[in-house]
């Protein structure tokens, strides 16, 4: 079947209210129509009382909405290049860089060390937290269930954080530009960023105890 499309009268547009006919190519009358004549709808929803009024060829989207500017990202980049400054300012310090170590510098050096204990730190919370743990005396008798909440700090992170916190205390004493930063931050620009989100509220709980025994 094939329609003339210089004859005028063989083409029909559909309206809004006309259903699309069953026989392709033709309208209930038996006039030829084209399909990009027919104005066809989204079909009703199961459940839905009324079918939608506007095409999609009609329909306009507001595309601005739904993407995200460069001022979404902004945030977490300046933070990244803060980090990742504080992080230059360490490696640029030989006696804690890798060059350092490998021209002699000792391999215990307080950057190893604190980075170090970050690392433990974080494997003991991502492991240990949840996890159940009982203690049981040498008998095998049960004493106690040590398992820690959720999200909490575990013995074994506290102690690391501790150790950690001591270590950058001693890296800003031997360099005076780290001491314009605090020790949090330092911290944190010591760890990987897919970190940083899961130890930070540890490392400044921890940090802050510390700090206020330094006053005492």
């Amino acid at each position: 079947m094939s329609v003339n499309p210089t004859d005028s009268s063989s083409q029909l547009i559909i309206s809004n209210n006309e259903g699309v006919p069953d026989s392709p190519g033709k309208t209930a009358d038996n006039k030829q129509v084209t399909s990009t004549e027919a104005t066809r709808q989204i079909p009703a929803a199961p459940g839905e009382k009324s079918t939608p009024t506007t095409s999609l060829a009609e329909r306009k989207i507001d595309l601005g909405s739904d993407i995200a500017t460069a001022d979404d990202f902004m945030a977490s980049i300046k933070e990244m290049k803060y980090f990742a400054s504080i992080q230059d300012l360490i490696d640029e310090c030989e006696k804690f860089s890798t060059n350092g170590i490998q021209n002699g510098a000792s391999g215990l050096n307080p950057a190893t060390l604190a980075s170090a204990s970050l690392t433990s730190a974080f494997n003991s919370i991502n492991y240990a937290s949840g996890e159940r743990m009982e203690a049981y005396d040498f008998n095998g008798n049960y004493c106690v269930n040590t398992t820690p909440a959720e999200g909490a700090t575990t013995h074994g992170a506290k102690v690391h954080l501790e150790n950690a916190f001591d270590q950058i205390k001693e890296m800003q004493k031997q360099e005076n530009k780290l001491s314009e930063f605090s020790s949090v931050d330092i911290a944190l620009s010591m760890v990987l960023p897919k970190k940083r989100s899961m130890l930070r509220p540890h490392i400044e709980a921890v940090f802050s105890i510390q700090e206020n025994k330094l006053k005492q």
